[in-house]
């Protein structure tokens, strides 16, 4: 098996530098979370109003159901407007996590994060 060959010439990596990369890791997905947190949130608002066919009565004589133009352009207008094979624009966002940033403590940590969730305003 050529598999089996190979293992015999990858470096092993000691307990301590695997330690420290799980741990690089687990920061750096709890930092997305956090950085992702407050845009999360609205979409899934949007999301929930987009879903639901009820409000809140005006009066006590009117219905509670609403028609949601939101959900009848996704599920009318937007299949005619991609059914024609249009070209998307994509940005491709730069990965700002930095090398030196999971060096970063304290007070210059919570500066590095409070400057990268404005950039994702």
């Amino acid at each position: 098996m050529l598999w089996a060959k190979l293992i015999k010439f990858m470096p092993t990596i000691s307990q301590s530098d695997q330690v420290q990369a799980i741990q690089y890791i687990q920061e750096t997905f709890a930092n997305y979370v956090n950085l992702n947190e407050d845009h999360r949130t609205l979409m899934a608002d949007i999301y929930r109003e987009y879903r639901s066919f009820r409000q809140p009565r005006k009066n006590d004589w009117s219905s509670s159901f609403k028609v949601n133009y939101a959900h009848t352009t996704v599920n009318k207008t937007l299949p005619r407007l991609i059914a024609n094979n249009p070209r998307w624009l994509v940005n491709l966002k730069k990965d700002e996590f930095v090398e030196t940033d999971r060096f970063l403590q304290g007070e210059d940590r919570a500066v590095r994060l409070e400057e990268m969730r404005e950039m994702t305003k």
